[in-house]
């Protein structure tokens, strides 16, 4: 039997308290910094956008000065996808996955892995 005195019962508290401050805060600070859906004519700049290509792949994510920028997946007519962080509209830390859905390769800074 482990026994706690008043002292420690506080600092328990005190401690889940915190946790849920910081948790509550992340939360709202997220909501602040969610990019707005992108026109749906002109011009992708700063926002979050759904653009099927010609050839039929999709990009889903976030654009910064018309090309895919920031978090986005892009999923080929064949299944396979491409799924992580956008830089100046290439993948930059990706992970890539096949047509079954199997991991393939991934990059780092941009760089095939």
């Amino acid at each position: 039997m482990v026994l706690q005195d008043e002292g420690s019962q506080q600092k328990q508290g005190t401690g889940m308290t915190r946790i849920l401050i910081l948790l509550a805060s992340l939360l709202v600070v997220g909501n602040v910094y969610a990019l707005p859906p992108c026109s749906t004519a002109g011009f992708f700049h700063n926002c979050f956008a759904t653009y099927i290509y010609p050839k039929g792949s999709e990009y889903v994510g976030e654009y910064k000065d018309g090309i895919p920028h920031g978090q986005g997946s892009l999923t080929f007519d064949d299944g396979s996808e491409i799924l992580g962080e956008w830089k100046s509209g290439k993948p930059w830390n990706v992970v890539v996955y096949d047509s079954s859905g199997k991991f393939n390769h991934n990059y780092k800074d941009g760089v095939p892995q």
